[in-house]
């Protein structure tokens, strides 16, 4: 189980941190660096909404689970409609993933101070 919450921390961090540093602080970045960073985030994604339905079937279902997962889901929908069909970062698209993705942190790091 906590193999289980490392995998989905790992995956909602580098997802939401390369959605930073490729959407707003590097935001003319080649199509070969949008390309990689897609595919690391469709990755990312799929482990992450994976890891969380792995956890609710393996033990005790996590706090919210059922809004967390709708979150990292229409997370992971505009994701792919960003990589899919407009091959770009807008901030359009970007602020309903640093949304989703700050809600998910959040969501975890309250989890992990009630844990401890």
């Amino acid at each position: 189980m906590v193999a289980l919450r490392y995998v989905y921390v790992i995956a909602l961090s580098l997802w939401f941190g390369g959605t930073i540093v490729v959407g707003i602080l590097a935001p003319p970045v080649s199509s070969v660096m949008l390309e990689r960073f897609f595919r690391m985030s469709y990755v990312s994604g799929g482990l992450l909404i994976g890891s969380l339905s792995a956890m609710a079937l393996l033990g005790p279902r996590p706090s919210g689970f059922f809004a967390r997962m709708a979150v990292a889901v229409v997370m992971y929908a505009v994701t792919i409609y960003a990589g899919r069909e407009l091959h770009a970062l807008s901030a359009i698209v970007i602020a309903p993933i640093a949304a989703a993705g700050l809600a998910l942190l959040f969501w975890e790091a309250r989890d992990g101070t009630r844990a401890a």
